[in-house]
């Protein structure tokens, strides 16, 4: 069985870290999820969602409000008694892995040029944030001669790839 949540929204309010009292980091929000615009007129689902530490430390530095994010996990539901003894069920998503979408205004045609885009994605191990400069043609120049290396020529291994014509599939 799958249990797998992508959702792709904007955190309601700044997520701020706390530390359970064992030195765990969490950070609980709420994550504003448009719906299909073309059956609902601005309607969003606020989603509760809850990350555990690293993933909660990086949500805490650089998903502020309104900051447009891709969380990945599961769905999970808990329940506990409250404090007039009522027992409260929950449902959330557990966040195992979160992107940092770019929220730039994009170009009338549709890319980004002349300006970078910053992204920022952590899955699991550690944070790799990438900048992604746009690119504009290719860096050939053709007035050049290009030389590149064959990888499978003589020269790379124990003799090469001798393929015939019979054993190509098309």
């Amino acid at each position: 069985m799958t249990n797998i949540a992508v959702l792709i929204g904007r955190p309601t309010k700044d997520i701020e870290l706390r530390t359970t009292p064992s030195g765990i980091s969490v950070a609980s929000f709420t994550l504003a999820v448009d719906r299909d615009s073309s059956k609902q007129k601005d309607e969003a689902d606020f989603v509760p969602c809850v990350a555990w530490n690293r993933t909660a430390e990086i949500l805490s530095q650089y998903a502020g409000k309104g900051r447009l994010i891709c969380v990945e996990g599961r769905i999970q539901t808990r329940n506990y008694d409250n404090k007039e003894g009522q027992r409260v069920y929950v449902t959330e998503v557990v966040v195992e892995s979160v992107k940092l979408l770019p929220s730039g205004q994009k170009a009338q045609n549709g890319s980004q040029r002349g300006s970078s885009t910053q992204q920022g994605n952590y899955a699991g191990g550690g944070y790799n944030g990438q900048q992604v400069a746009p690119q504009s043609g290719n860096n050939l120049n053709p007035e050049q001669p290009q030389s590149f290396s064959d990888p499978f020529g003589a020269g790379a291994g124990d003799a090469g790839i001798n393929v015939s014509s019979d054993d190509l599939p098309f």
